[in-house]
């Protein structure tokens, strides 16, 4: 697959994550309004973490990405017919599954409620009783969307989220508003996920039937299928490494408690928005190329898993670059434009900003990992990248201790940053020592090209920003949007200009499939 084939279906996926992120913020601006940020919104922050812990082991977390290889290699030698019974075995398996899941969990919610007095965690565990029935739904969900996916399906199946904002958001305007007690209200928004779930069930079940690869169901031979003890082989350790992964997630904010006051939102906000290009180039691209990789690793078909890895590097590092030299000169207007209201005062921002500085430099590495680890996964070893990522996460909560002493969440923030380049190196390691063929320097020679793009294009940046800031002064509501929106274009612009200059293909690559989109 070509640079420009990869590019032009990463760009449609990411489009549909943009308009999912869009719809979601908006969602989180009425949650906001309506249940404020005290008791209520905790209660259903945890009690929403459960299904959503659940999504990323089963759904189309660790289970999704270990389905991709599979169904990849069986497309290449088995019939259609195979591949469905093999989706109806995975289908009827991890609903008996995550039903008995559902149901012990809501018991124990349920019966430990009796003994809970702090109303913030009573609110959860009377919540987690309607919220269960989603993880239901939404990981079968994100195992039909990784079968899509497989088939060349990517666009359509990353819109599913809409579904599940948009009911959110007309229960919030329209439903809500019904109730007089605010518990009631949050019940009511517990069974719109449930029914968004259902929906989003059904519309994934309408592109698995229009793809022709819906689950095909025969229960006589429903214990012979050998696929579900190759997916818990597979799964296995990748659910180790995800679980690794929460607790080093958990680690980190605990550290930072020790702090001080504002240590853990300074994290979590600038998490925010590191977050966002992240989601839209990782998740977009790594979505695409998995089921790429998977088939000519399926073929043994060496040129072209190298072409492919080594194509979607060269793109992910162009746009992940590009992104991190922008957040990191633009980090202040960029938390003022998001936060700077209410409560969120100058040492919010203060201490925000300094969080984004080092976080902002480790985008291409939170990024490249995904395609990284992609590898490994196409050829079924699931234990490779989750080895490197637990010894990883242990180096992480080392640099934690040794430096959050000095810069205190920056250092938390840096450690995170120096673990995942460490993660990085060693992949590209292991891959570059298993096929002496892959020409690794030409990746090097992308990222010097890149990275000093990016820094001549953010002194324009600056020049630019500070001139349309003073222009238009504070004739305006907002007054730092359209200066940041005008120099991010003129930033963007000579990043192209310039990577074209210094050799690079993208640029020419990346317009030409902008145009035919």
């Amino acid at each position: 697959m070509s640079s420009n084939s990869i590019f032009k279906k990463g760009f449609s996926v990411s489009l549909a994550i943009i308009l999912c992120r869009i719809m979601g913020l908006f969602r989180e601006i009425l949650l906001a309004k309506t249940f404020g940020g005290g008791a209520l919104m905790t209660g259903w922050g945890l009690a929403f973490m459960v299904p959503n812990l659940f999504r990323r082991l089963f759904g189309e977390g660790v289970m999704g990405t270990v389905l991709v290889p599979i169904l990849s290699h069986s497309l290449e030698k088995e019939s259609i017919r195979d591949i469905r019974k093999k989706l109806g075995t995975i289908f009827l398996t991890l609903t008996l599954l995550l039903c008995s899941i559902s149901i012990v969990i809501s018991i124990i919610a349920l019966f430990i409620k009796n003994y809970v007095e702090t109303e913030r965690l009573k609110i959860a565990l009377e919540l987690i009783p309607f919220l269960m029935p989603y993880l239901i739904f939404i990981c079968i969900v994100g195992i039909f969307s990784s079968a899509l996916n497989c088939v060349g399906e990517f666009f359509l199946p990353a819109l599913g989220t809409l579904f599940f904002n948009l009911l959110m958001i007309l229960s919030l305007l329209f439903i809500c508003p019904l109730f007089l007690r605010k518990i009631s209200m949050l019940k009511s928004l517990a069974v719109t996920v449930v029914i968004s779930g259902i929906f989003q069930l059904l519309f994934t079940g309408i592109l698995m039937k229009k793809c022709e690869i819906f689950p095909l169901f025969e229960f006589s031979q429903f214990w012979k299928n050998p696929v579900i003890k190759e997916l818990w082989k597979l799964s296995a350790p990748a659910m180790v490494g995800a679980s690794a992964l929460q607790i080093s997630f958990v680690a980190d904010r605990l550290m930072a408690c020790w702090i001080g006051d504002y240590a853990v939102p300074a994290l979590t906000f600038s998490d925010r928005i590191i977050d966002l290009p992240i989601g839209i180039f990782a998740v977009a691209l790594g979505s695409v190329i998995a089921p790429y990789l998977a088939k000519s690793a399926a073929k043994n078909d060496h040129i072209a898993h190298q072409n492919d890895f080594l194509s979607t590097l060269s793109v992910m590092l162009f746009l992940s670059i590009s992104a991190s030299i922008f957040i990191f000169f633009m980090r202040e207007p960029l938390i003022r434009i998001f936060y700077m209201r209410g409560a969120f005062g100058e040492k919010e921002l203060r201490e925000t900003s300094w969080a984004m500085a080092f976080y902002s430099p480790g985008i291409p590495f939170f990024c490249c990992i995904k395609v990284l680890a992609s590898v490994f996964y196409s050829k079924k070893d699931m234990k490779t990248p989750v080895k490197v990522s637990i010894i990883c996460i242990v180096l992480n909560i080392i640099m934690n201790l040794l430096f959050m002493i000095k810069l205190r969440q920056g250092g938390i923030a840096l450690a995170t940053v120096l673990s995942s380049a460490v993660n990085c190196s060693v992949l590209i390691y292991l891959i570059k020592r298993e096929n002496n063929n892959i020409y690794v320097f030409g990746i090097f020679i992308d990222i010097l090209r890149f990275y000093f793009s990016a820094f001549i294009s953010a002194l324009l940046l600056l020049y630019s920003y500070n001139y349309l800031l003073k222009m238009i002064g504070f004739k305006v509501v907002v007054p730092e949007i359209f200066p940041l929106i005008l120099s991010g274009i003129i930033f963007f612009s000579f990043f192209l200009l310039f990577t074209k200059i210094c050799g690079s293909k993208i640029p020419s690559m990346i317009l030409k499939s902008i145009l035919k989109i």
